[in-house]
Formats: structure tokens, C-alpha cells, sequence
């Protein structure tokens, strides 16, 4: 796409303020500011892209069993030491205590071969190297990390582990389960046939230690042992192996048995993969798939594989029943260690809002493009047409420290709970506003069938040109909140002082210039529930953005901009859009919580659990008022704090906030009923009658994608019979095969 080269004045979905204040206009120009979320599978590497469906594809027909090879990487997530860290360590063990140790060679030997230098310490002094190994491969507490893997492993249909690894965190984790030593080696072959779980220990466990496989001697007599051999060699034979936490280890000990296998072609028929974050790496007979490694420098970008394989199954079983199944980067975050923050991504009370906008814009040779912003949700798209925002608002206020919303919610917060309140919010410092200065946008050309996702920044009056990226500038926070608000004839003073407090409770947000948004999203749509949940054809790339379904890339894009400002401002809950849930759970791999903040709060006011506390709001917001007086009572207290003990974050996931402000358990009863008695005491809420809200069982686990889909089905047929195409007709994308076959096929229903 060409760079475009002046702003674009676009229409911001804000309404009249109350007496004092009136909206405006914001402006936007593209620019080619790029995110850094860096997460999950590299879609740019073409052998990815191939290698993922190919095992979307084996994992979903089931015909060979799923063995997961697990490496040295996958004990370092609960902090074992890998090969080389085990060896420096060992060898400041010797160098300090025992006698005649050649330190020179040492170092020499853990540079260029790393079982000679085991095979020097075993020599020396044996008892003091099993000793050491014991030690530090002994039992720890499982990481965050871990336990997300252990997690997703036990979502297979059976634990099929062939592992490398010494300790024993994996048998403690996931027992009772069978644990095959190498000597045995050959009953896991009929385990494996019979889809039978098991952990084979391919080089010994930490409390044999006599039975590791770490000096030279011990691989020597590894790659002599016929059955050993032919037993692996069957396993390959019979099976789809994915090796995950794959290291330098690995690798030798697979050069030996290729070794020795010559012409018996030891990886079998496979197909088998590897999750690798260098896109150089080949190994013969394996499919590469690679990661990421941007944000976080762990490797947990390799988890997504598991996600990949769980989804695929998934899939496969709700298909055998004829049903559609609907290191971070370092910045000083906004919110303190011992608070929480709730940030609602999407604020609309209810009114008419325009949730998209799209303008008109050129490139420097004159060429007209359009580009469009806004998550265009349409009613026929929503499970219900009831606002959430007052309920999400009144919940935050509740439950957490901080409410953040989106800077340009202000003016639909100020038109619901007045001035005089809205001061009170203000002044009990409760709220926070994020000046997002760029946002996901859908660049294209009229007539074209597929658009360019990229990230767009807010352009401010002085915008100037910087080099070939069209006009770039950051607006002032002073300015959009002067394009938002203008004080009210006779009220200038007031309303600058109000301004003025308001703008010390903004947190301007912006992507680094790294890396383009759409390679999030391209990486995203590679998992297998995102192209089922929106309907994408297998026939397009993940770099492509098919016009029809331009809402939900955008969707998708807006849900991992929220993912990185989460991150990155130390935000540890997000309430998101409907649909949003589904989508974060199928890119992110994070589970359903068993309790909702949501849930509590209305409790603590109602005595129900279902009640629409926005109801209450609307009605009389002087409600807000009495909930800020609970805030500070030592009841309100308690009760955030144990919210804050309570919150589900997935630590060891890319997505760090609790989703829908998800709880790990049930808030302590007795913390409960003494928040809602205070509450009680202060709203009265026995004079006023429960409004159930009908969406409660929708916030949290809803099918509103299948909605998007009808909408993308009805664009695609009209972008269809614009063009005279009949449904037998090549594809609209460009495939070659029939339009019903190819781009039709996954919208219906």
C-alpha cells in the first residue's frame, strides 16, 4: 500500500456534554508506527505458515497418536538449569571443592564438547558428581510457566511424553501416570498404540542418578543399545512427534542415532514438527514452526503449539458430532504492586453511537484510499442490545482500585454522571484515562478486495512531515481533551480547572516504533480457532485482510492492542467487547475463570448475583456517590483486597490481565456479606427493585462470533454481486476454486 501523505479528519463517536461542555472533532493521519506485542507463531516464515496447517491437519484426523518431545527448554521454564548452565555451575562446584581439578580444560571442554566435560568430572571424583546432579535436579514448586504447560498438556486426549529431561517435575505434575525408564523403552510403544498415557525418560531421572545420561560414556552406551534404538525408531514410525523445548541437548543425542541409523530413516513417516525460535533451523524430517521471542525472551511463545494441538482436537471432536463449536517490555507501569486496575476497552452507555468511521484519503501521487477505524459492531452482531458500560463501570468502581477507560470515553462517562459527580470521581482519584495515540485501521483502495491492517496515530494541528511516512505527529493530551471538551459560555474558568485535573489523571499510551500490528494479527489468525470463530478461508494468507471481514481484524487487532497496554501499564484486569472473550481465549490459550468480579460486586449491592448495576445507575447516579463512600470504608477495603488476591491472571501467558475481570475462586463469604450489608446500609438497595441483567451469562463465555460471521457472509455476498459473480464462480480472493467452496463455505451457518 502507498504511504499516504495528509491527515485525515474523521468524525469521533462522542456525544453533547451536560451544560458545561460540547464535543468535537479529532483528526487522523496514517503513519507507519509498528507495535511490539511480538507473540505467539512467526507468520512471516513462509515454512510456519505451511508446517501449522499441516499439523492443524494431523491433529484433527487423529490417525497417528501425538507424542510430545520435550526438551531441556521446557524444564528451564521452572528454572532447572540448562545443558551448559548445569555444566558452569558443576564446574565452580569442582573448581572450589575437589582436589587435582584441571580447571583450564574445563573451560575448554564446556566450550566445545560438553559430554567430555561431564565424562572429566565423573572420572575425578563420582561421588561428588552424582551428588551435585541430585541436588540440583531435585524437586521444585512449578512456575507460573509450568503450570500453564502442565495445563494445556493435560487438554490432550492422552499424555503421550518422551522427554530428555532429568528431573521430575513432569511425573509429579501430571501423575498417577505410567513412567517409562530407558531400559524399558519398548512398553511405550504399545502405550502409544493404545493412546495410553505415558513419560518416557530417555536419559535417566534425578533420583537414579546413576541413570543420568550427561558424561560421554553414558551416550556412548545410549546409542550401543539396539533396543533403545529400534524402540525410538518405532515411536517415530508410528506416531506425529512434536518436539517442544528443543535444545542443543536434543540435538546431539539425535545426531547420534541418525548416526547409527544410516538408511532406517529414524524419523519415520511422520509428519513431525518443531517449535524453534531461529527460522534457520532445519532438521531433517522435521517441519520447522517457529516463534517468537520479541517480548519475552522464555520462550513461551513455543507453549502456542500445545494451544495449536488442543484447539485442533477440539475442533475435531465437535466436527464427529455435527456441531460448530463457537522478558516484558521495560516500562514504568502506571499502576502500583499492591492495587489493581480495571480497564474497560469499549465504554458506550446507552445512546446511538457510531462505532465506525472511515474517511476518504490520498497518497503523494494523487491515488484516493480510504481508511477505517472502530471495532463496527451492528446490532444484528451484539447477543443483546443492552448497554454494559454503566454495569462495567459501577463493578470497577467496586471491585478495584482504578477504573481506566479509553480517553475518548470521557465525554460518554461525563454525559451519564454529571458534573458534580464526575468532579467527586476526579477528586478521589479513581480514574484513569488512556490516551492511546495510535489505533488499528484498515487501509485500501476502492474496488479492492483485500486491505492493508496497520496502525494509525492521532494527528494533531501541527502535524509536519517526517521523512517518507506521510504526516506523523503525537496529539498533546491538552489538545484532544480541548477537541473533546469546550467549557460552556460563562463557565471558561471552571471548566479549564476541571480540564486541568483531568488531564493529570491521563496515561498517554504508545506503541514503540518496532513492528507493524498486523504481523500480531497475522501470527494470531494461525491458531486454529480464530479462522473457525471469524469464518477465513483456509485460501488466505495470514497477511491478508479479506474486506468483508474487516470489522473483525480489527476486532482482533483492538483485542491485542489491549493485550500489550495491559502489559505495559501493569493493568491486571480488562473487560472487552462481546466476542472478545472467545477470541483471546483461541489466541492466548487462557482458561475460563470459575468466578466473576462482575458477579460479586452485584451481590454486594443487591444480593443477587445477576443484577444490571447500571440499571441502578442510570436511574439515580448518586448511587456512584454512596460507592465511592464505600470505597473508603474498611468494608470496601476488605473487600478490594481480597479481589486483588483472588484475580485470575494467567502469568505464564502472553495476555496478562484477568479477562472480564475473571476470579481465581469465590471471594470469601463472610468478606462478602459484610460488603454487602455496608453497601446496603449506604444505597438503601432494599427500596430499590433488582434489574436481572440479561447478559450476565454472555460477559464472560458468549458466541457473539457466530453473529460477526452472518454480518461477513451478507458483505461477502454484496462484494459478490457487485462483480456479477455467481456462487460456482472462481473464489473472490484469488484461489481458483468455486466462491461456495472456498471464501463462502466457512461464513455459513
Amino acid at each position: 500500500m502507498p504511504e499516504w501523505e495528509r491527515p485525515v479528519c474523521i468524525p469521533r463517536f462522542l456525544p453533547m456534554f451536560r451544560p458545561m461542555f460540547r464535543s468535537s472533532r479529532s483528526c487522523y493521519s496514517p503513519c507507519d508506527n509498528k507495535a511490539t506485542l511480538g507473540f505467539m507463531l512467526n507468520s512471516a516464515d513462509p515454512h510456519t505458515i505451511t508446517s501449522v496447517r499441516l499439523l492443524r491437519k494431523t491433529v484433527t484426523e487423529s490417525v497417528r497418536p501425538l507424542v510430545l518431545w520435550l526438551g531441556a527448554g521446557v524444564s528451564a521454564w521452572n528454572e532447572y538449569p540448562t545443558w551448559i548452565e548445569l555444566a558452569r555451575q558443576l564446574r565452580r562446584e569442582f573448581f572450589s571443592s575437589v582436589a587435582d581439578f584441571d580447571n583450564r580444560r574445563a573451560v575448554s571442554l564446556i566450550d566445545k564438547d560438553l559430554p567430555a566435560f561431564f565424562q572429566l568430572c565423573k572420572d575425578l571424583d563420582k561421588s561428588t558428581y552424582l551428588k551435585f546432579l541430585t541436588k540440583v535436579l531435585g524437586p521444585k514448586q512449578p512456575s507460573a510457566l509450568y503450570t500453564r504447560l502442565i495445563q494445556q498438556i493435560r487438554e490432550l486426549p492422552a499424555v503421550l511424553v518422551v522427554t530428555t529431561n532429568a528431573d521430575e517435575m513432569l511425573e509429579q505434575s501430571l501423575g498417577p501416570i505410567r513412567v517409562i525408564q530407558k531400559t524399558d523403552l519398548s512398553s511405550a510403544i504399545e502405550l502409544c498404540e493404545s493412546r495410553t498415557s505415558f513419560i518416557a525418560k530417555l536419559h535417566g531421572t534425578a533420583s537414579n542418578a546413576e541413570s543420568l545420561v550427561f558424561a560421554t560414556e553414558d551416550y556412548a552406551k545410549l546409542v550401543q543399545d539396539q533396543a533403545y534404538l529400534s524402540s525410538l525408531r518405532t515411536i517415530f514410525a508410528i506416531s506425529t512427534v512434536l518436539f517442544l523445548g528443543y535444545s542443543v541437548r536434543d540435538q546431539y543425542v539425535l545426531d547420534l542415532l541418525a548416526k547409527h541409523a544410516e538408511e532406517m530413516r529414524l524419523f519415520g513417516p511422520g509428519p513431525h514438527f518443531v517449535a524453534t525460535s531461529d527460522a534457520t533451523k532445519v532438521v531433517a524430517g522435521v517441519h520447522r514452526i517457529v516463534y517468537r521471542t520479541r517480548r519475552y525472551t522464555d520462550h513461551r511463545a513455543a507453549l502456542t503449539l500445545l494451544d495449536c494441538a488442543v484447539q485442533s482436537r477440539r475442533w475435531q471432536v465437535s466436527s464427529a458430532h455435527g456441531a460448530l463449536a463457537g522478558t516484558p517490555i521495560p516500562i514504568q507501569g502506571d499502576v502500583k504492586s499492591d492495587s489493581t486496575a480495571y480497564y474497560i476497552t469499549d465504554f458506550k452507555p446507552p445512546g446511538t453511537w457510531l462505532a465506525e468511521e472511515t474517511a476518504e484519503i490520498k497518497d503523494k501521487d494523487g491515488n484516493v484510499g480510504k481508511v477505517t477505524i472502530g471495532l463496527g459492531f451492528s446490532n444484528d452482531e451484539l447477543p443483546t442490545s443492552q448497554s454494559t458500560a454503566m454495569h462495567d463501570f459501577t463493578v470497577g468502581l467496586i471491585c478495584f482500585d482504578r477504573v481506566y477507560l479509553q480517553l475518548v470515553s470521557l465525554a460518554a462517562l461525563f454525559s451519564v454522571v454529571k458534573e458534580d459527580l464526575f468532579r467527586e470521581l476526579i477528586e478521589a482519584d479513581v480514574l484513569r484515562f488512556i490516551h492511546t495515540v495510535t489505533v488499528p485501521a484498515v487501509i485500501y483502495r476502492p474496488g479492492d478486495v483485500f486491505g492493508d491492517l496497520r496502525l494509525i496515530r492521532l494527528g494533531g494541528q501541527n502535524a509536519v512531515p517526517i521523512s517518507n511516512d506521510g504526516l506523523i505527529s503525537t496529539m498533546p493530551v491538552r489538545e484532544m481533551l480541548e477537541r473533546q471538551v469546550v467549557p460552556a459560555q460563562g463557565k471558561e474558568k471552571e471548566g479549564r480547572e476541571l480540564i486541568d485535573k483531568i488531564e493529570r489523571c491521563v496515561v498517554p499510551f504508545e506503541e514503540p516504533r518496532s513492528r507493524d500490528i498486523g504481523f500480531d494479527v497475522s501470527d494470531a489468525l494461525l491458531m486454529p480457532d480464530i479462522p473457525k470463530l471469524l469464518g477465513i478461508s483456509e485460501a488466505i494468507s495470514p497477511s491478508q485482510v479479506p474486506l468483508w471481514l474487516m470489522f473483525p481484524y480489527l476486532r482482533l487487532a483492538d483485542l491485542v492492542h489491549t493485550g500489550s497496554t495491559c502489559t505495559r501499564l501493569t493493568i491486571q484486569a480488562a473487560k472487552v467487547p462481546f466476542g472478545g472473550s472467545q477470541l483471546i481465549s483461541a489466541a492466548f490459550g487462557i482458561p475460563s475463570a470459575s468466578e466473576w468480579a462482575e458477579r460479586v460486586a452485584s451481590y454486594s449491592v443487591s444480593g443477587r448475583f445477576d443484577t444490571n448495576l447500571g440499571a441502578y445507575v442510570l436511574t439515580d447516579p448518586q448511587i456512584l456517590r454512596k460507592i465511592l463512600r464505600f470505597r473508603s470504608s474498611q468494608e470496601g477495603l476488605n473487600f478490594r483486597r481480597e479481589v486483588r488476591t483472588n484475580l485470575m491472571r494467567e502469568t505464564g501467558a502472553e495476555f496478562t490481565a484477568s479477562v472480564n475481570a475473571g476470579l481465581a475462586r469465590n471471594i470469601p463469604s463472610n468478606i462478602l456479606q459484610r460488603a454487602h450489608d455496608k453497601l446496603s446500609l449506604l444505597t438503601e438497595s432494599s427500596k430499590i427493585t433488582p434489574v436481572p441483567a440479561v447478559w450476565t451469562d454472555l460477559l464472560n463465555s458468549d458466541n457473539s462470533t457466530l453473529y460477526w460471521r452472518r454480518k461477513s457472509f451478507r458483505l461477502l455476498q454484496r462484494m459478490r454481486r457487485e462483480r456479477k459473480l455467481a456462487n460456482d464462480d472462481p473464489c473472490i480472493c484469488g484461489s481458483g476454486d468455486k466462491l461456495r467452496l472456498c471464501c463462502l463455505a466457512p461464513l455459513k451457518l
